[in-house]
């Protein structure tokens, strides 16, 4: 929704409802337009569920993607402000799960970021676990910002450093995983087996392998990836509907936008076409 913040919120969701969307991810940065989480906790929750309930679309998140590692301690502490914020206007608003970075220390060795994990991250687990708020990790590499970006440092981080804790899991974006090379349909099929993937986001990516050959993947400016929408890249949308099917995943799939094909008077556009292969590929599972 982001793409779409000077139309009127309960315009955004008539039309979601009337191309067939059924749940979305509410942003929740701070003074957000579509959801200010201080006006939830205000007590002014109306304002975001009347126009969902008027067009019967449920709210799967809410979303705050900041550094919860960062190293600069001032900057650090706003932003757990207002994550905690994002979490008491999700229990609020009964919406069970917020999507999150991790984020980095900025150490970028394991045992100093793992520190900074139990030390930062946790006690914001804890957070929402007393409030029965789920936390599922966004997992873009967030331009080396969030070390939650791979299959093994899922293992590391959920079953291991928050072993104690049953409410870290992921919100699984196959996207990101096309071009850090990882096989995205093996670790959808892990962390679905471990009941670990709260939320999917749907975006695709596209890679040009001439490009990439010329460019190498360390390249500053890289143009060998690109976000695209659902059924434009590389992601085989239908497999990755077998794996949900096959598991009996009850989570939401949800479109994140970022293609910049479609942006604009086109988002909308490319919105609807994302959602029309998705829901194509479900129907022939």
């Amino acid at each position: 929704m982001n793409g779409l913040k000077d139309m009127e919120y309960d315009k955004v969701l008539q039309w979601a409802s009337k191309i067939g969307i059924e749940s979305i991810e509410l942003q929740a940065w701070p003074n957000d337009p579509f959801c200010n989480v201080d006006e939830v906790i205000e007590g002014q929750k109306e304002k975001v569920l009347r126009p969902l309930e008027e067009y019967g679309i449920e709210p799967a998140t809410l979303v705050y993607c900041v550094n919860l590692l960062a190293p600069n301690e001032k900057l650090r502490e706003e932003y757990h402000k207002h994550f905690k914020k994002v979490v008491d206007a999700a229990d609020i608003l009964n919406v069970p799960i917020v999507s999150c970075f991790v984020g980095s220390s900025g150490m970028n060795k394991l045992w100093p970021e793992m520190a900074a994990f139990e030390e930062c991250f946790l006690p914001l687990l804890d957070y929402a676990e007393q409030k029965g708020i789920k936390l599922a990790i966004e997992n873009c590499p967030s331009g080396g910002n969030n070390i939650a970006n791979n299959p093994k440092m899922w293992e590391t981080l959920i079953f291991e450093a928050a072993a104690d804790y049953d409410n870290l899991g992921l919100e699984f974006d196959p996207s990101h995983l096309v071009w850090l090379h990882v096989d995205w349909a093996k670790a959808l099929d892990h962390f679905l087996e471990k009941g670990k993937i709260f939320c999917c986001h749907a975006k695709d990516t596209k890679i040009d392998k001439e490009a990439l050959g010329w460019e190498g993947i360390m390249n500053l400016n890289p143009t060998w990836k690109k976000a695209k929408m659902p059924g434009m890249g590389d992601v085989d949308w239908k497999s990755f509907m077998k794996h949900l099917k096959k598991h009996d995943f009850e989570g939401s799939v949800l479109i994140e936008h970022e293609d910049p094909d479609y942006r604009g008077k086109k988002y909308q556009k490319g919105v609807e076409l994302g959602f029309r292969h998705l829901k194509n590929s479900l129907e022939n599972v």
